[in-house]
């Protein structure tokens, strides 16, 4: 079993989730690899609070207006 945090909407902390999976066991030519820590850049932090394309939509009539 291995711990994930799923998230089905888009938002802030509120809405992930911590739940238990089952792993399947690695296939031929595969392995398995124990992540220790991740990170995210900023655009995959804004698009979890549903907050990138509206900030690139405004950013693209701007640059346009040039």
């Amino acid at each position: 079993m291995s711990r994930t945090i799923k998230f089905a909407k888009a938002g802030g902390p509120e809405v992930l989730e911590f739940v238990e999976v089952q792993v399947p066991a690695p296939g031929p030519n595969e392995v398995r690899i124990k992540v220790k820590a991740i990170g995210i850049n900023r655009a995959e932090a804004m698009w979890r609070v549903d907050d990138y394309f509206q900030v690139s939509a405004t950013r693209l009539r701007a640059a346009s207006m040039l």
